[in-house]
């Protein structure tokens, strides 16, 4: 492997600290919205299983 300037690993870390706050702060503006899209998803999957079990 070749040289790799000492300031390259420094800016690699400013580029990931950066990413991983992007991620995190995504992750909790986008969750609230996401769990109850899914929770609207079963809930309606769970009510039309016992509906279908009670008429047979």
């Amino acid at each position: 492997m070749g040289y790799l300037d000492p300031g390259f690993f420094g800016l690699l870390s400013q580029i990931g600290t950066a990413l991983l706050l992007v991620v995190v702060s995504a992750f909790t503006l986008f969750s609230k919205p996401i769990k109850r899209f899914f929770r609207k998803i079963f809930k309606k999957d769970e009510q039309e299983t016992p509906s279908e079990e009670t008429k047979g």
